[in-house]
């Protein structure tokens, strides 16, 4: 813990600085603060010594009008001296276009992975395992529920296809061979 620090950037959302200041005392690791993403390469400097820095961004919306400022400031930074990876964080929940609409206007922080949330809350894992193929983006970290420190756990390939199994199981959505064949080779459905 002494070798990984975390910043809160989220100065959006209530109490979000608070949230990740109890999670660094409940872990024993340091957390700081930055209220505008402009901040981070005097705070990274600073950190420069430390193995891990985690650092939490304000959730966005892919139409708000701040978010391209923001991702060209860590584009930057990413070219810079310390240079970061970022990871997307999507909730398994969200519908399959506006996975897409968020990967694809997120691109420009040139993300390394994807975070799956809420999977507990989804009807289904398609939409979610359908745009990680598509866009190749590795899924780095899953969690099922409120409680982080309980639920955050490594993303395995067999483990989410068999959730994605078991969520269509109990809501009776399996799709049938033909169904598969055409989503997976990529062809469109086409009406008659």
């Amino acid at each position: 813990p002494r070798r990984i620090a975390f910043v809160s950037a989220d100065a959006v959302r209530i109490g979000a600085h608070e949230q990740m200041h109890m999670l660094g005392r409940l872990l024993g690791v340091t957390a700081h603060t930055v209220y505008d993403i402009a901040e981070l390469p005097d705070l990274l400097a600073g950190l420069a010594g430390q193995k891990l820095v985690l650092i939490d961004t304000a959730g966005a919306s892919p139409r708000d009008p701040e978010l391209a400022r923001r991702l060209r400031l860590l584009t930057q930074m990413q070219e810079g001296a310390q240079p970061l990876e970022s990871a997307i964080v999507l909730p398994a929940s969200t519908q399959s276009g506006s996975i897409d609409e968020v990967i694809n206007r997120f691109s420009v922080a040139q993300p390394t992975a994807v975070c799956i949330t809420k999977i507990d809350e989804a009807v289904s894992l398609g939409g979610i395992l359908s745009a990680l193929v598509k866009t190749k983006l590795p899924a780095a970290y899953i969690s099922d529920g409120q409680r982080v420190l309980e639920v955050l756990g490594h993303a395995r390939s067999h483990t989410l296809v068999a959730r994605a199994v078991d969520i269509a199981h109990r809501n009776n959505a399996t799709p049938d061979d033909e169904t598969m064949q055409r989503r997976i080779s990529g062809a469109e459905h086409v009406g008659t």
